[in-house]
């Protein structure tokens, strides 16, 4: 069933598919393009060979059980560097799906509310986040269900929850840097943040072997004292590590606070937009009527 046309379900389908033109490498312009039959198949030769490590990877760590601090800490260190690269990417389709699509005046003028604008909107932008990680990580999910290792599909709301709170974050950063700098710097500004969150993450890797015996040993003695304390895996900090190992009662916290902070971004930020672009507008508009007296001044020839 086909949504209607200016519903909510047919504005989140436009969003997907531009999402999906632009993760392709469309560009826009006169020789713009959509992804063809060679990109997708390549892309589904992929995904089937990463079902395939993922069976490999769940049957081996069919005895691992979750209740281990160390598996927790693991799986928040690599959630810590995975949310860093969410918010560069999620700063950028903020900028791109609100300031360089040049389509939201069309849609503001329409009798669609502001609002629903704007919410749906603001869900493109966790979905094309999350899609990028799901597609490395759904199939370790997937190889779980298929084996009866249920947690692993806990991948599923882990990811997709804390895509949603990098996109709420990154809307909320995209405003003040804009208000700030401006669209265009605040593009730069997004990349910047991408190249720096590689950066540190690559030097985070090398720090085991570029630190002295003694400066790993403390952080070993440090490490295993937070290992050793009472309730280390009820921390509030390892809650999403515990969703993406399927914990119901994790599970349905991170989504919940996922769903109030999307609920309150989209309900505090969409009249910001609406009034600042009207004011854009207005501004182009002004200073197109300015200067078109000046056109008049000039004459045809060279000289003049």
């Amino acid at each position: 069933m086909r949504a209607a046309p200016g519903s909510v379900g047919w504005l989140l389908r436009h969003e997907l598919r531009l999402a999906w033109f632009n993760a392709s490498g469309g560009k826009e312009g006169a020789g713009k393009r959509r992804p063809g039959n060679a990109a997708i198949g390549l892309a589904l030769f992929c995904w089937a060979a990463l079902h395939l490590l993922g069976w490999v990877v769940v049957s081996a760590l069919a005895g691992v059980t979750g209740d281990d601090p160390r598996i927790l800490l693991a799986i928040s260190a690599v959630l810590a560097g995975g949310a860093a690269f969410m918010l560069s990417s999620a700063i950028k389709s903020s900028v791109l799906v609100l300031f360089e699509r040049s389509d939201l005046d069309l849609l503001l003028s329409s009798p669609l509310p502001s609002h629903t604008v704007f919410t749906v909107r603001l869900a493109g932008v966790p979905a094309s986040t999350a899609a990028v990680y799901l597609f490395f990580l759904a199939p370790f999910a997937h190889a779980g269900l298929l084996q009866g290792q249920w947690r692993w599909l806990g991948i599923y709301p882990g990811v997709i929850s804390v895509a949603v709170l990098c996109s709420c974050a990154a809307m909320l950063l995209t405003l003040g840097l804009v208000r700030l700098l401006g669209a265009r710097r605040t593009r730069v500004v997004a990349q910047v943040i991408g190249a720096l969150a590689g950066a540190l993450l690559v030097i985070a890797s090398q720090l085991h072997s570029l630190s002295s015996r003694d400066s790993q040993g403390r952080v070993r003695a440090m490490l295993n004292g937070l290992l050793r304390q009472d309730g280390m895996n009820d921390h509030p900090l390892l809650l999403p590590a515990r969703a993406m190992l399927g914990e119901p009662m994790p599970m349905l916290l991170l989504a919940a606070l996922a769903a109030v902070v999307f609920a309150l971004t989209a309900r505090r930020t969409h009249r910001f937009f609406a009034h600042g672009l009207q004011l854009a507008a207005s501004a182009a508009r002004a200073s197109t009527a300015r200067a078109s007296p000046l056109r008049h001044r000039f004459g045809r020839s060279l000289f003049a």
